[in-house]
């Protein structure tokens, strides 16, 4: 898609076909909004409400027991952030890249809470027991 001049997702990949004839939708939004879930759910990546350029941001993934990893990036006006979390066992780490000037808060499924700034943060955390 990027190779073709994409600024949209697209229904399919070769959305434009080499002569520059569109085929399909241009501005798919079902892809955009399983993009938009895995980045704000599963990995847990939200801009913090009023910030601007991303100079605050939250990580609050939402572990399924299906799943033991996420890692994910997201190219912000402030610097790349990066983000990954793992469970091991009944514990969960979490590994946030923080650009400069930038803030996350990271919010652990037990409901507890840190403030990290520039540099890497890194943190582990029991999991609650599911019901």
């Amino acid at each position: 898609m990027l190779d073709r001049g994409a600024t949209t997702i697209w229904e399919d990949w070769e959305g434009i076909d080499e002569n520059g004839d569109a085929h399909d939708s241009l501005n798919h939004y079902s892809k955009g909004a399983v993009i938009r879930f895995l980045h704000t759910h599963t990995l847990g990546l939200r801009q913090t409400p009023g910030s601007v350029a991303w100079e605050s941001f939250e990580v609050a993934p939402v572990p399924h027991p299906s799943l033991t990893w996420a890692r994910g990036t997201h190219e912000s006006p402030q610097g790349t952030i990066t983000v990954e979390w793992r469970t091991t066992g009944d514990e969960l780490t979490i590994t946030v890249d923080v650009p400069p000037a930038t803030t996350a808060r990271v919010v652990f499924p037990d409901g507890t809470t840190e403030t990290a700034t520039a540099g890497t943060f890194r943190a582990t955390r029991r999991m609650p027991k599911r019901r």
